[in-house]
């Protein structure tokens, strides 16, 4: 969980998506790809295809958003909960390190 300058929550899909763009900028962003749920927002989805990354959608729970990380090679994944794994430093959400 997250929250805004506000203390307005941010959910995971806002997560998702400034990590995604900050970690193809950074080159870490692997296959141009992130990995969400099929509980993703469509907006999330829509933002994602117009800045040129991918959203592969799995079931719902972090263990399959991992699952296709691994299998696949992918470096970010996580569900609108607010789970995110980022697979360079972690294999399960880790509340601080998303922060970071």
């Amino acid at each position: 969980l997250a929250v805004d300058a506000a203390g307005e929550e941010v959910d995971g899909d806002q997560i998702l998506a400034v990590l995604a763009l900050a970690m193809r900028e950074a080159g870490q962003l692997r296959k141009d790809t992130v990995v969400g749920t099929v509980m993703s927002n469509l907006g999330f989805k829509i933002a994602m295809e117009r800045e040129g990354i991918h959203l592969v959608q799995t079931a719902v729970g972090d263990r399959y958003v991992l699952e296709s990380m691994k299998a696949e090679g992918f470096a970010l994944g996580g569900e609108q909960s607010g789970h995110v794994i980022v697979l360079d430093h972690a294999t399960t959400g880790d509340g601080t390190l998303t922060g970071l």
